[in-house]
């Protein structure tokens, strides 16, 4: 039994904790995490729930088979970014009065890149075996359009507005999925729900659009200029930079196909539902950092080393722990059919770190607009990839994949910064940011 005096320390307690909860929620930066990211947590969970449940279906090979498709449409859709995100999210939080304006234009120039990214997909798809599902994932494109009105609003801040739409659509990605695995269908089958769930959200965030309710000035091809000069850089960026990332996968599929890249895509599908949190952290300090930058370099740059600190130190523990997880989630996860993958996933899993650095190192070269600087660094990794990609694929398969692809991120998006000039504040940011981290263990 409780006394009188424990029960009123108990209280006291949960008084002081119940107070800590509502300032941390009080707080605009936490709201604005929270209401990012808790969409796409949603959409981890039922993403990794969902592919588990496909993958144990298909197996390993038409597993694999289903992975290469998306990977491939989602790698032409990069053209996309003709209208960067990144761009229209910048310009509306500097200047909010002209965003409905920005956002028609993002609007067109993403239109444009879809239309290419089309032809693309098809012409390549022309080589391959299974025009079936070329046919259906070609729509994948033309539904990323409308996310620039999910850009618009994380511009003005209101990252609430489009949380409901993503939640739903991920619900009903899942049920649509554990309800084919429950009919026993085909591959052509889970290609369509993709199609489906993106276009599900394409639709909502067209009916929630700003330009339907606002006017806004005509745009010029001038306007349009302005506009493709900042996003043309990214968009071949983001296309390098797709590549540059699958082409590990690319390489696998040719060298190794079944099983074994079957095996090697459960591990990564794991991964990719993880990282979409990233994201979330990056447009919720997006445009807090692009007034701190504007108004206060100092200021900026220490934040800078802070946020990198916090980076590399979750980073590590996280890919730790997974990686001493590792046989235990694999067989969990994804049964004893993809034991072959528990290796892979142990040294996959440092990728992590590199993968959230890389994230941030994008926001600074976004706030700092020094994007054609970043597409120098993806064709460098690029032009290394027979080096660290070829070699290792081609002898030891999937698990020397695994052992490359964390260095390779490393590269990608720490080494380059203290290789390249353009770099160099990045790289004393990131550099400041790990000493930090020792000196605060040394003080403990």
């Amino acid at each position: 039994m409780f006394t009188q005096e424990s029960l009123q320390k108990l209280r006291k307690i949960a008084s002081v904790k119940m107070n800590f909860l509502l300032q941390v929620l009080q707080n605009s930066k936490t709201r604005d995490i929270l209401w990012h990211a808790g969409p796409r947590i949603f959409r981890m969970v039922s993403g990794i729930l969902g592919s588990v449940a496909v993958a144990r279906h298909l197996g390993a090979e038409d597993f694999g088979t289903l992975s290469f498709y998306t990977a491939a449409v989602m790698t032409a859709s990069s053209l996309v970014g003709l209208g960067a995100l990144e761009v229209l999210t910048r310009a509306v939080a500097a200047q909010p009065e002209h965003g409905v304006f920005t956002l028609r234009v993002i609007m067109r120039l993403r239109t444009w890149g879809a239309a290419l990214a089309v032809m693309i997909f098809i012409g390549g798809g022309l080589i391959f075996l299974r025009a079936d599902l070329i046919l259906i994932l070609v729509a994948v494109p033309l539904l990323l359009i409308p996310d620039a009105i999910e850009a618009y609003f994380f511009g003005e801040r209101k990252f609430h507005r489009t949380a409901p739409l993503r939640v739903c659509a991920a619900m009903l990605g899942l049920m649509a999925r554990l309800g084919l695995v429950w009919t026993q269908a085909g591959l052509p089958a889970f290609a369509a729900v993709t199609v489906f769930e993106m276009g599900f959200v394409a639709c909502g965030l067209l009916f929630m659009s700003p330009t339907r309710r606002q006017a806004s000035p005509p745009f010029t091809p001038a306007d349009l200029a302005i506009y493709f000069k900042q996003g043309f850089p990214l968009a071949i960026t983001a296309l390098v930079l797709a590549f540059s990332m699958r082409i590990d996968q690319f390489t696998l599929a040719w060298l190794r196909p079944g099983a074994e890249l079957g095996n090697y895509y459960a591990v990564l599908r794991f991964f990719e539902f993880i990282v979409m949190i990233f994201p979330s952290i990056t447009a919720a300090l997006l445009p807090r950092m692009t007034l701190l930058y504007e108004t206060d370099r100092d200021k900026f740059s220490a934040k800078m080393v802070e946020v990198y600190k916090h980076c590399y130190l979750w980073g590590l523990v996280s890919a730790g722990l997974l990686s001493l997880l590792s046989p235990w989630l694999v067989s969990l996860v994804f049964g004893e059919k993809y034991s072959g993958a528990s290796s892979i996933f142990r040294i996959y899993a440092f990728c992590l770190i590199f993968m959230l650095v890389g994230s941030v190192r994008g926001m600074y070269l976004i706030i700092t607009k020094n994007t054609v600087a970043h597409l120098k660094i993806c064709i460098f990794c690029l032009v290394l990839s027979p080096i660290t990609i070829f070699i290792p694929a081609y002898y030891f398969g999937a698990l020397g994949l695994a052992f490359a692809m964390p260095l390779n991120y490393a590269l990608s998006s720490s080494l380059t910064s203290k290789m390249f000039k353009d770099f160099s504040e990045d790289w004393k940011n990131q550099k400041q940011g790990i000493f930090s981290i020792f000196k605060y263990f040394k003080q403990k």
